[in-house]
């Protein structure tokens, strides 16, 4: 039978117990001061990501614009000498206002010369027929990509895919992005498309200084 003294003790140990649980429990929380500190470092790490956030897709879309633009000519070199019909590409436009389009030649009659590659305009998709397809590169909206001031057209020839004529001055086009990072896109007179980060500019991933 227990005592009066084992029930004061019962007693104190289960409060002892009690209160020590309590405090395990405050301990266990946040306080105030630790959740703004929290706050803060949280609100000083997103302003340091974003700029470089914004970056990256600055850089992303400049890439793509790029890579669409390379591999239009390239298909239409290609075009030109697996068809044996000269290939037009029409250049249009400025700042957020640009397109290219490529244009085949109508395949002859029997009897007829091969008839020349006519320019297209780009700003009318449908006059743009490449591999029997409409083929037509514009900014995509919103994405800030511009371009260098250009307007004319360059024709790849049917049997070696060179420039007609061949002593045409290569063609260079700049394409920038909206915190001016740059890439060029150029085409020798042997009809080869290459691009580059040009003289000065931030280096691109995948693309050579010019």
């Amino acid at each position: 039978m227990p005592t009066v003294n084992d029930t004061r003790i019962a007693g104190t140990n289960e409060g002892a117990e009690a209160g020590n649980t309590m405090l395990h429990r405050r301990q266990s929380g946040f306080t105030l001061l630790e959740l703004v500190i929290t706050m803060i470092v949280l609100a000083i790490l997103a302003m340091i990501a974003v700029p470089s956030f914004r970056t990256l897709i600055e850089k992303s879309r400049l890439r793509g614009k790029t890579d669409d633009v390379l591999n239009l000519l390239s298909v239409a070199r290609g075009e030109a000498i697996k068809r044996h019909l000269n290939v037009n590409v029409a250049l249009n436009g400025s700042t957020t206002a640009w397109c290219i389009g490529a244009n085949r030649a109508v395949t002859p009659t029997v009897g007829n010369p091969t008839p020349g590659a006519a320019a297209c305009d780009c700003t009318s998709p449908t006059s743009c027929v490449l591999e029997d397809q409409v083929s037509v590169i514009t900014p995509d909206p919103n994405s800030g990509i511009t371009s260098d001031t250009f307007a004319g057209n360059i024709t790849f020839d049917a049997q070696t895919g060179a420039l007609i004529p061949i002593t045409t001055v290569p063609g260079v086009i700049t394409f920038s992005s909206p915190s001016g990072f740059q890439l060029q896109v150029t085409v020798s007179a042997l009809g080869q498309v290459a691009a580059c980060t040009p003289a000065g500019k931030s280096f691109i991933s995948g693309f050579p200084s010019c």
